[in-house]
């Protein structure tokens, strides 16, 4: 790259391809405003330049010097400096304007720059963070043409056939901007009413409110939720940053247009090409199947060399690397046959396949009664099962998919591995095993005889400091004032002893008898991220449940979900917290707390792979939990008998947030002739910033949009460009205006740029 600074000076202050008046160039270098004496004139002149090195080239800045001095005090004269962009098309567009509305009598000199290499040009679109009257304005500083606009409106940039917008904001981390390999960050979106109940109608806007971001809608529950990851830059470090992504819905016509071949950046794999060229095979026979794909018309297919051993695995030739920031598997498996010695295996995938001595293996694994979910490993000769889950009675059908997601991870102590099939864990495992090896490979196999398929593949990077969303308006709100259950809950009991009811403007856990529990659900499942907050008070205590899935193990025991327990019976009083799974207990945390019998609120914030619960805004625990869906629920002790546990004012947030119309918001008031601003009621004013557009009708012409403006959190907007690059050249074009006899000299006209070769 070159860098070039041009300048233009001297008799070139002037263009001579358009009429001046009023200014006039002198040789030494300066443009002079020449006001007749006694009248009030506007004077006008433009400075261009056109680079002709290349035409790929990059713009950084354009200044120029001002010079000033009034005869006399007076605030009845200024000057405005505008900078033009020039299109390829010959049109201008104004850029931004440098407003000087007093001239001191004092000589002064100021230097007019333009940094349009980070593109923080005037005009600006701000909001006021104080109180009082201007809390929640906005204030568009307009150019002083603005008296030629026949209306200014603003409003957030529209995706037309779509019926509704609503922000999602998110935060960086406290360790700065976070860009990888797969950028691309996990949300999920909760069902809204005039949503398609498939989701194929939701699309994701970029920060600057007008960029598509591509996406992958991951899994959905029809109705409920659905799971996307969405291919973004980056979002800005520092936990007190928020940076908004639109997202819009409300078409029954649009489908589906997922992109996981952009989304994954070639870390995606549906066959449909019939390439496996990217996949080895370390032993058994791999193929491509068009007779019963997963899905589609091809999946990769392998089966077994008729050894039971490690052999019967293909790996994929490309290295991941280090597991330090987490890496996500999801992929499609179906068994298409046993083989003829009956193969009671079948290798799900290796998530890290360091060499043929060392690596994990996720598999079914059938016993002669029920099939498992198995994760086990083996280092050089020795292969160890380390946990396993019933998946199953009998052997797992042939020709069913299944949907299948790994985390695994690397916190440079220990790995952790969580599993899920169809959106349920099965395994959850926190330990040193080949913990800090690199250069790893994934793979899958077969095992004997037997044959598999796997299909869309996708890997992404969960980062440790992943950008998490910022909750601001509920997606569910219940005061439970009515004292009638509504149809949003479910009430769920392990016997008739006990109870849920609403009373008293409260929901009531009570014991008639003992022996039971009962619990209230949601009528949906959740899927994480999201945030719920309740507000409870203990009789004898208060629980909890996360990722349930409604079920009963016996009277006393929730199954398959996390249970958040108050012991207040023993000493020193705690929370304990129960990971259930299959009827048991497969991983228990705990925290010494004690509890009075007044109402707090608890925050329980679900994440992809953990969980953080706050009493009263001050953390209490935080414990790895599966990114998978289910039910919250309230539930008490099954002793003694009467009200054992209260709540109230129940809200569910996830990243999505207020409802934006399609609508203009019209200045408050009515400006005068003379004003160099206008006035705005923010919408969403509890909220941070969102992208907004103004829409300008020029002198009645029918109306232009300007470029978008663009939201920052530090409760600054201002006017954006798509490319400020896409301008061929820039013109100065300054104006000056006074009633008195003023001094007014513009020179040294700079362009500076860089041409890229």
């Amino acid at each position: 790259m070159a860098y070039i600074k041009k300048r233009k000076t001297g008799v070139n202050a002037i263009e001579a391809d358009k009429p001046f008046d009023k200014f006039y160039a002198i040789p030494d270098g300066k443009a002079v405003f020449e006001k007749p004496e006694g009248s009030s004139v506007i004077g006008t002149f433009q400075n261009s330049y056109f680079p002709i090195e290349s035409t790929n080239f990059r713009w950084i800045s354009a200044r120029c010097k001002l010079k000033t001095k009034a005869d006399e005090s007076t605030n009845e004269y200024y000057v405005v400096t505008g900078l033009y962009g020039v299109r390829p098309d010959g049109k201008e567009e104004l850029i931004g304007e440098h407003v000087s509305n007093s001239i001191s009598t004092t000589e002064t000199v100021e230097d007019i720059v333009f940094d349009v290499a980070s593109s923080s040009s005037h005009p600006d679109l701000t909001y006021i963070d104080s109180t009082g009257a201007t809390a929640g304005k906005i204030y568009l500083k307009l150019p002083s043409r603005w008296k030629n606009f026949k209306e200014i409106k603003i409003g957030v940039p529209w995706k037309e056939g779509w019926s509704y917008c609503r922000p999602m904001w998110f935060a960086g981390s406290n360790v700065g901007v976070k860009t990888a390999v797969w950028p691309a960050l996990q949300v999920t979106v909760h069902y809204r009413t005039g949503m398609k109940t498939d989701f194929s109608d939701v699309r994701f806007i970029h920060p600057d409110g007008q960029t598509f971001l591509c996406y992958d809608r991951l899994n959905y529950r029809a109705g409920e939720w659905a799971t996307f990851n969405i291919l973004i830059d980056a979002i800005p470090g520092g936990s007190t940053n928020r940076t908004p992504i639109l997202l819009f819905y409300g078409n029954s016509a649009a489908t589906d247009k997922s992109s996981p071949s952009t989304v994954y950046k070639g870390w995606f794999w549906d066959f449909e090409d019939g390439v496996i060229s990217d996949f080895a095979v370390l032993g058994g026979t791999l193929s491509v199947n068009t007779t019963s794909p997963i899905s589609g018309g091809k999946s990769i297919q392998h089966t077994g060399n008729g050894a039971d051993n490690k052999s019967n695995f293909f790996i994929c030739s490309h290295n991941y690397g280090d597991p330090a920031y987490g890496v996500e598997y999801n992929f499609d498996f179906k068994i298409v046959s046993y083989g003829t010695q009956g193969n009671p295996y079948f290798y799900l995938c290796s998530p890290q396949y360091y060499d043929s001595e060392n690596f994990f293996w996720i598999d079914f694994c059938y016993d002669g009664g029920d099939t498992y979910v198995r994760l086990c490993y083996n280092a050089g000769v020795t292969r160890l099962e380390i946990s396993r889950t019933k998946f199953c009675a009998g052997k797992v059908p042939t020709g069913v998919k299944y949907n299948v997601n790994v985390l695994f991870s690397y916190d440079g102590v220990k790995n952790r591995i969580i599993v899920s099939i169809d959106n349920k864990e099965y395994i959850t495992y926190y330990g040193g095993h080949f913990a800090g090896y690199t250069n790893n490979y994934f793979g899958f196999g077969s095992n004997l005889t037997g044959t598999g398929l796997w299909d869309n593949i996708k890997i992404r990077y969960i980062f440790p400091h992943q950008p998490t969303p910022v909750y601001y308006n509920p997606h569910f709100f219940d005061n439970f004032d009515d004292n009638s259950i509504s149809s949003d809950w479910v009430l769920s009991r392990s016997g008739t002893n006990a109870n849920v009811v609403e009373t008293g403007g409260e929901l009531r856990v009570t014991n008639t008898a003992t022996g039971n529990r009962a619990a209230i659900r949601t009528a949906k499942r959740l899927k994480p991220p999201y945030l719920v907050r309740v507000y409870a008070k203990r009789t004898e205590n208060i629980e909890f449940l996360t990722h349930w899935d409604g079920s009963w193990s016996d009277a006393l025991n929730p199954n398959n979900g996390i249970w958040w327990i108050y012991a207040q019976w023993v000493s020193p009083r705690k929370w304990v917290v129960h990971q259930m799974r299959d009827t048991g207990i497969s991983a228990s945390y705990s925290a010494d707390k004690e509890l009075d019998t007044a109402y707090h609120r608890y925050d329980f914030y679900v994440y992809e792979n953990y969980t953080r619960v706050t009493v009263d805004g001050v953390t209490l625990l935080t414990i790895p939990t599966p990114n998978t869906e289910g039910y919250f629920a309230v539930t008490g002790r099954e002793t003694p008998v009467g009200v054992v546990a209260s709540y109230n004012d129940f809200y569910i947030f996830d990243a999505v947030n207020t409802t934006y119309s399609n609508s203009l918001i019209a200045p408050d008031g009515t400006p005068g002739q003379e004003d160099m601003e206008l006035i705005f009621s923010k919408p969403g004013s509890s909220a941070p910033d969102i992208p907004l557009r103004a829409y300008v009708d020029e002198l009645g012409t029918g109306g232009m949009n300007t470029n978008v403006v663009l939201g920052k959190s530090q409760g600054k907007y201002r006017i954006g460009y798509d490319s400020i690059d896409k301008y061929i050249g820039f013109k100065f074009k300054p104006l000056a205006q006074g009633d008195k006899n003023c001094n007014i000299e513009f020179q040294d006209f700079i362009y500076e740029y860089e041409v890229l070769k």
